[in-house]
């Protein structure tokens, strides 16, 4: 079981940057890899894709497990980075605006609900939904890809590691 989440799209995220200003993009390697609005391949693109339109990312920070606390109590900033984008979920958003109150927290990625998942079938089913997700309870999408709830498809899984 995990959390389900959805990529916000970068010019909705760039909206709240000054391009001046260095920053860090922190990304979780877990859940949200699994519902493909984080992780390594989505992290790594959107990283790129800032320093194309001129942004400055001082701090790349892939973390297996944000929402516990002790990997971001371990969590090493550059000194000059007032700005965070992060692809995690709630748990690990207010863990993080805890531990560092003085930086800008920008969330990446909305919080669905928790999921149960299959790799077998290469899916994962929204169980829990969080408020304004209910009537997507239910949905299964594709391991790797939460944009669009899939409807009793067999899916192959298409990303390594998953």
């Amino acid at each position: 079981m995990g959390v389900i989440t959805r990529l916000h799209p970068i010019e909705e995220i760039i909206e709240e940057l000054d391009p001046k200003e260095p920053l860090a993009v922190i990304s979780c390697n877990n859940c949200v890899k699994a519902s493909g609005a984080g992780g390594e391949g989505v992290w790594e693109s959107f990283c790129d894709e800032l320093k194309k339109r001129g942004f400055r990312v001082e701090d790349r920070v892939l973390i297996t497990n944000p929402c516990s606390r002790g990997y971001l109590e371990d969590l090493t900033l550059s000194p000059v980075v007032k700005t965070v984008i992060m692809f995690a979920c709630e748990g690990a958003l207010n863990g993080f605006k805890t531990l560092f109150p003085d930086i800008k927290l920008i969330a990446a990625i909305d919080t669905m609900g928790l999921f149960i998942s299959s790799k077998a079938d290469g899916v994962v089913k929204l169980m829990l939904p969080f408020p304004g997700y209910e009537d997507l309870k239910g949905k299964e999408f594709k391991l790797g890809d939460s944009r669009s709830p899939q409807e009793g498809e067999k899916l192959v899984i298409c990303h390594a590691g998953g």
